[in-house]
């Protein structure tokens, strides 16, 4: 099994961090894999598609 963290904080170190890595430890310890996405690091610009700027569409995975 796999199981998706999705979290953001503004304290990469902060108690929202340290909450996510005691259940990611949890849920690893229980045998099942961990991704942990940390919005904070992501790109959130809005999509562009043939010159002009799209929200939600499945081209962009936001859907």
């Amino acid at each position: 099994m796999s199981i998706a963290i999705v979290w953001s904080s503004a304290n990469e170190d902060g108690l929202t961090a340290s909450a996510k890595g005691a259940i990611a430890e949890g849920i690893r310890e229980n045998g099942a894999d961990v991704e942990e996405i940390y919005l904070n690091h992501l790109n959130h610009a809005a999509c562009t598609a043939g010159g002009r700027k799209i929200i939600q569409q499945a081209a962009c995975g936001w859907v």
